[in-house]
């Protein structure tokens, strides 16, 4: 089966999922923000918070509800047409999760339509019809009363489309405390749940998103052999040595957890991060205690690391543009004495905004074995910075090429994928890797002549390349990367999406980001030539039960 074939076949199964039976064209009634707006005679609200399980969708931006009418009800002697409105995010909690809300008139509603953000901002949203919605059930909305539907929980199960209602989550009482505190008319109306039905049992959408994972990242070495990472629920998972995943821990209200780190402290299992500066100790008994960041600033923190000498602090912190008057995105260094309640300083920094010129511009921060790493699209250097001298060392790229991809390898190494050109740069790409921090350069002559990933070195000396734009997916592995000969394709599988981690034990993890639609976490023990499916959101049980009430 080609590419193509499998790509033209996700496409129809996702429009099966997502095209509604044929109805009148309406155009929705936008609704007044409950927030900022009181009841009109005869008008109730509906507040929702989603949190969205998946890459392809993020958070939902609108909501559109449905009037439902009674049998038959006709308006003089033409059939009506129900009405339809908008819930509009009112809140952007975090990357996964929005807050909803919205007036409109007493009576029963229905889900028919959600809608996201795709791509950069400003780009035209996308409605999903049809998910399902009969098993969330129907909504009521009373006369100054405000329906508080909690949380609504969208993920993939296996290729279907999944919407549940959460069973953790029952209201939003808390989210709105925490993140709407100038709502405070809220306190003068009766609010109560707005669904029509108790939540069915066959709602399976809340348990199957935390414990299987989608959207697998902060992969990180522990101790003894041991790695750490999370899924986009904000569940945290452990591998064991021998390639067992085990489901450890959940983080507050989904919080997506987007780096992890050991914590010196005996009581303390791991130090966890996340957007918005949130920063948490995870206990032994796997209690999520937020931790105050102090002056650090407000953005997603994807690396977290401590000198055990010194014992000093470094994270590294995303920060994006809320609005035209921000600067523009970046990616910091910034360092402390103490983790809690810090005084936090920047260490260095790099802008990863996006340009009309040169297209997507990145940056990269990962653990050294003395120290850490930084690189960036904008410098196009490597620097490395010395825990023990506080000093940097810093390289360009060769031949002032701009720098596209990185990985860190074994021993420090570190490989790079650099061209000259700003879009897609794979026909004129190079691959590079260097074991002293970028002061000298070895080219690497795989055979993809279009060049698209790093180069990664293992423990042994040999270079891995994945690779296949057009054809000859796979990886291919050489103990002479600098040479054309001698290169052996170790697998022969398309794995250009997909993400590969050295363990420091000599393990490769390697995530398929859920490209069709499941993730698979594959591992391998022998430098990449054999390879066995660990864990994946994929559940033949479940596939089961589903073809077995299609059939029937």
């Amino acid at each position: 089966m080609t590419m193509k074939t499998i790509i033209l076949k996700r496409l129809l199964v996702v429009t099966l999922i997502v095209l509604t039976q044929a109805c009148a064209v309406v155009l929705p009634t936008e609704t007044n923000n409950p927030v900022k707006h009181p009841f009109k005679p005869g008008e109730g609200a509906v507040v929702v918070s989603i949190t969205s399980n998946s890459a392809q969708l993020n958070y939902v931006s609108k909501i559109t509800l449905e009037q439902v009418l009674p049998p038959n009800y006709a308006s003089g002697a033409k059939k009506a047409t129900p009405t339809q409105y908008y819930l509009n995010d009112i809140k952007n909690i975090n990357r996964d999760t929005s807050f909803l809300a919205g007036n409109l008139p007493a009576g029963e509603y229905k889900l028919v339509a959600l809608q996201a953000p795709v791509g950069a901002p400003g780009t035209v949203s996308y409605s999903l019809r049809n998910f399902n919605t009969s098993i969330v059930g129907n909504i009521v909305v009373k006369p100054n009363q405000i329906s508080d539907l909690g949380r609504v929980v969208l993920t993939a199960i296996n290729l279907n489309a999944g919407i549940g209602r959460s069973k953790q989550y029952l209201d939003n009482a808390e989210l709105i405390k925490k993140y709407l505190p100038e709502w405070t008319a809220i306190e003068t109306y009766t609010v109560d749940s707005g669904w029509l039905e108790p939540r069915k049992d066959i709602d399976i959408a809340e348990g199957f998103a935390t414990i299987y994972p989608i959207g697998m990242n902060a992969i990180t070495d522990l101790e003894a052999g041991y790695v750490a990472g999370a899924s986009r629920m904000g569940t945290m998972h452990v591998r064991t040595p021998k390639g067992f995943w085990k489901t450890v821990v959940q983080a507050p209200d989904f919080l997506p957890i987007r780096s992890i780190a050991l914590h010196p402290d005996d009581n303390v299992r791991f130090i966890v991060g996340a957007e918005s500066a949130k920063l948490f100790k995870i206990n032994k008994e796997f209690e999520f205690i937020e931790i105050d960041t102090g002056n650090l600033v407000n953005g997603t923190i994807l690396f977290i690391d401590q000198d055990k000498q010194t014992k000093r602090w470094y994270l590294g912190v995303r920060q994006e543009a809320r609005s035209a008057d921000d600067k523009p995105p970046t990616l910091a260094v910034y360092y402390s004495d103490d983790l809690e309640s810090g005084d936090w300083t920047a260490l260095i920094e790099a802008s990863v905004a996006w340009s009309a010129w040169s297209g997507e511009t990145y940056a990269w921060v990962w653990p050294r074995s003395n120290g850490l790493g930084f690189a960036s699209t904008e410098t196009s250097s490597v620097h490395c910075f010395d825990y023990v001298s506080q000093a940097w060392t810093q390289y360009p790229i060769p031949n002032d090429q701009r720098l596209i991809g990185l990985t860190g390898g074994a021993n420090d190494s570190i490989g790079v994928l650099a061209g000259k050109s700003g879009g897609f740069a794979g026909v004129f790409a190079n691959t590079y890797y260097t074991t002293n921090c970028g002061e000298s350069w070895v080219q690497t002559y795989s055979p993809y002549k279009v060049k698209a990933s790093a180069p990664l070195m293992l423990a042994d000396g040999t270079v891995l390349e994945k690779g296949g734009v057009f054809r000859d997916g796979g990886i291919y592995a050489s103990k002479t990367p600098w040479e054309k000969e001698g290169w052996q394709k170790i697998l022969d599988d398309s794995v250009l999406a997909e993400s590969i981690y050295l363990t420091e034990k000599g393990d490769l993890i390697m995530i398929s980001n859920g490209q069709w639609g499941w993730e698979a976490i594959r591992g391998s023990s022998d430098g990449g030539k054999t390879w066995t499916i660990e864990k994946s959101s994929y559940s033949q049980k479940m596939q089961d039960a589903i073809d077995g009430k299609k059939q029937n």
